[in-house]
């Protein structure tokens, strides 16, 4: 009896203790689900290894190091590397080994122990072996895609050169304007821009700008810009003196500045409608004093001679401009600030949201004359940031990001067929890793300058 006791102890020391199953604490659960979805969403938006605002693989390995062995995870692996080996044998199959090799290098960092990735590196190599031996065949022309280019690249506004020394043809330079003063407005050659700071995109020339704030001198400067060139423009203003200052109730309120439209993006379908665009003369800005007309007898005294009813300095009301066009909203300082509707006489387009010092800045919406409006953020009378761009007579519509009144991002643009682009965008086209559903198809992969790279489809 005692023998077998000693035995049974001896057997016990001897045998490894059972494994402790460690579970990710309610905290983690948590965190883990969202990173889950997260991962999820730069799947679908074929964000595999790279991406702006991460990517799948990044996300899963996140996961692994809350909860080592979670099995999502290691199956959103495997989908990566599902997706680079059916993007390999299709590199293989069109004859590029050089695509074809770069997928399964990605396949073997992933996971080395693939079970195609042999295989795959077989028929790679027999590709290579035969095409060493036959000449190169003649390259087809390349395939016609189905659906037309999106083009929604904005036309930039308009500024002309005083005396332009260099052909605008050659190429556009950058002018960056800033200020020891916040929210100082920028003209250039007598023309208000916006406020600094603040880059700007113009032709080679040479430009008159000036600096001003409400309470200080102003800037005024001489540029002169080559094609291509970045310059910085920094403008000093100084405070004016108390006895050079003008007594308030001395002289009238200046008359609001006329901001210019922010221009539509061109319609690949209308190329009459584009050309009536072109043709369009600029917006007057309104002289700083007009008389006051007979029938607008509610202008206050001390008011814009224009303001047809309300407070158009520091208030809410409605100004007139003398070509018809029409605001109505918040002022300060006799400008267009807080939030307002703008109607522009004769175009049948309006503005209808936020405005900083004269400029259209923050959350609004435009509606364009031929049906098209645009929702979402602006800055410095473009658009800039998140937003959505309605084709109202064919049914598209974009959503996403927005840079220079560009699409430029991550956005999302859906057909009236119900086919639809998710993924990146560089101005104003599909430009890098995206996902086209088509006719039932899922088209996976790279896109440059709207046309495919490399892809493959999936059922």
């Amino acid at each position: 009896m005692r023998d077998e006791v000693r035995r049974q102890l001896r057997e016990a020391k001897a045998a490894p203790p059972p494994p402790i199953e460690t579970k990710p604490s309610p905290d983690n659960s948590a965190k883990i689900a969202t990173l889950l979805r997260n991962c999820d969403a730069h799947l679908r938006a074929n964000r595999l290894t790279s991406g702006k605002g991460g990517n799948a693989t990044d996300c899963y390995g996140e996961v692994l190091k809350l909860d080592q062995g979670n099995a999502d995870a290691l199956a959103g692996l495997d989908r990566i590397a599902d997706r680079y080996a059916e993007s390999a044998a299709s590199a293989i199959q069109r004859g590029d080994a050089k695509a074809a090799r770069g997928y399964l290098d990605r396949v073997a960092r992933l996971n080395p122990g693939y079970p195609r990735l042999a295989s795959l590196r077989e028929q790679l190599t027999q590709a290579e072996s035969a095409t060493k031996s036959t000449p190169p065949p003649e390259p087809a022309p390349p395939k016609k895609t189905d659906l037309e280019p999106i083009d929604l690249v904005s036309t930039p506004q308009r500024t002309e050169p005083a005396t332009p020394s260099t052909p605008a043809r050659t190429g556009p330079a950058q002018l960056m304007v800033r200020s020891n003063v916040e929210d100082a407005e920028i003209s250039i050659n007598g023309r208000a821009i916006g406020t600094v700071p603040m880059q700007i995109e113009m032709k080679a020339g040479v430009y008159r700008v000036r600096v001003s704030q409400e309470g200080y001198i102003d800037w005024n400067g001489k540029v002169e810009l080559t094609a291509g060139q970045e310059q910085t423009v920094q403008a000093v203003l100084k405070k004016k003196s108390e006895k050079s200052e003008p007594v308030a109730d001395a002289a009238p309120p200046a008359t609001p500045r006329k901001t210019p439209a922010p221009e539509a993006p061109p319609e690949p379908e209308s190329a009459d409608r584009n050309a009536e665009k072109r043709a369009a003369a600029p917006e007057p800005t309104p002289p700083a004093r007009t008389p006051a007309p007979s029938e607008t007898p509610t202008a206050k005294p001390g008011q814009a001679p224009n303001c047809l009813k309300g407070d158009c300095n520091n208030g809410s009301g409605t100004y007139r401009y003398p070509d018809g066009s029409e605001y109505s909203g918040d002022f300060r300082n006799a400008k267009m600030h807080g939030q307002g509707t703008y109607v522009y006489a004769g175009r049948g387009e309006k503005y209808v949201g936020d405005w900083r010092n004269g400029v259209i800045n923050g959350q609004g919406t435009y509606y364009y004359r031929s049906g098209n409006r645009y929702e979402g953020d602006w800055r410095n009378g473009r658009k800039n940031g998140q937003g959505t761009y309605y084709y109202t007579d064919r049914g598209d519509k974009y959503v996403g990001d927005f840079k220079n009144d560009q699409p430029n991002g991550q956005g999302v643009y859906y057909y009236s067929n119900g086919d639809r682009y998710e993924g990146e965008w560089s101005n104003g086209r599909k430009n890098g890793q995206g996902v086209m559903y088509q006719n039932g198809m899922k088209i996976v992969g790279e896109w440059r300058n709207d046309q495919k790279v490399q892809v493959s489809v999936e059922q």
